[in-house]
């Protein structure tokens, strides 16, 4: 069995590239979520769909596209294996 290795080598092993890589995925999943917000305000009207409804669809959206980037991150940089990664960590202390 061969070790992970991401097409793109910026594994967050810093404390620095961690930060940055969160902060990176966080945003981008804020603005898809916006986005995905917008869209279904504008498509789905309340007289088509109660308000509980557009809410359960954006949570479900919001969610798909959130696992979507994560894999996304995982296979390009190593994002998110911070858990399950062996070896010298660096630390704060």
């Amino acid at each position: 069995m061969s070790s992970f290795h991401p097409i793109v080598n910026f594994q967050p092993t810093t404390i620095s590239k961690a930060f940055f890589l969160n902060a990176l995925v966080t945003s981008i999943i804020t603005v898809f979520a916006i986005y995905i917000k917008d869209v279904i305000e504008e498509r789905y009207s309340t007289k088509i769909y109660s308000n509980r409804q557009r809410i359960l669809l954006h949570i479900a959206v919001t969610f798909v596209v959130s696992v979507a980037l994560f894999v996304m991150f995982r296979f390009l940089l190593g994002f998110g294996g911070g858990m399950i990664m062996t070896g010298p960590y660096k630390t704060f202390f």
